[in-house]
């Protein structure tokens, strides 16, 4: 008989996908070379950026390019007049099956939150997060959340920060004269949470303190010069 596919599933890392056939195959002369996967199979959005080797007679890896967009329950097809069972006697194989999602896709890594811990009560604030690998091969996205440690704010504080944090989609998020919208006398656990195409996620965290002082600066001058220091009030 000709071969089948058996299965089809994306790689917990999300940027490959593994073709099993339920039988030894012919590789479709390919032996054990990477070749152009619309050679062989068919599949939503695929193009000569995706590659595919034979890992064994009955195992074909795919290598999805950066423009990938395939997605789960999508099509896999095997090109008519391909594939044929290892010793070339059987009819060519003609196949199709749906994609299954990975079986426990990665979760993206994430750099530590950089930004102050400690901000005085007319600074500006801004935290970012570095997306540091696992992806899927794709476009991530950043949701970034706040909870308010110690007394809760005043509604329309919390409008405000609502809006702020539903506006912020990326890796960074920003508050300019922070004191209008995060009052002082109270710390805040931020939070961003980043999701990949499989819906694999990872969430890191900063706290921020926010207090109810401005450092002040001390200006004068000196022949024309001018030198600022800051100075740190410490009760």
């Amino acid at each position: 008989p000709a071969p089948e596919i058996s299965t089809a599933q994306f790689t917990n890392a999300g940027t490959g996908i593994t073709v099993v056939f339920d039988r030894d195959t012919d590789r479709a002369g390919k032996a054990s070379t990477t070749f152009n996967c619309s050679e062989l199979v068919l599949f939503n959005g695929v193009s000569s950026a995706d590659q595919c080797i034979f890992a064994s007679n009955t195992v074909l890896s795919v290598s999805l390019g950066a423009a990938a967009s395939v997605l789960p329950s999508n099509a896999i097809t095997l090109v008519s007049d391909t594939l044929k069972s290892s010793d070339g006697t059987s009819l060519h194989a003609s196949s199709s099956t749906a994609l299954l999602a990975a079986s426990s896709p990665t979760p993206p890594q994430l750099s530590a939150v950089v930004g102050d811990s400690q901000v005085a009560s007319c600074a500006d604030l801004t935290l970012s997060v570095t997306l540091t690998g696992n992806s899927g091969g794709r476009t991530v996205t950043y949701a970034w959340h706040a909870t308010v440690i110690g007394s809760a704010l005043e509604a329309d504080d919390a409008t405000r920060l609502a809006d702020i944090l539903t506006n912020a989609t990326s890796t960074t998020i920003s508050f300019a004269a922070a004191h209008w919208v995060l009052p002082v006398g109270r710390s805040y656990n931020f939070s961003v949470t980043v999701t990949n195409w499989m819906g694999a996620a990872t969430t890191a965290h900063h706290v921020v303190s926010k207090e109810p002082f401005a450092n002040p600066t001390v200006e004068w001058a000196n022949n024309d010069r001018f030198l600022d220091v800051d100075i740190e009030q410490t009760s």
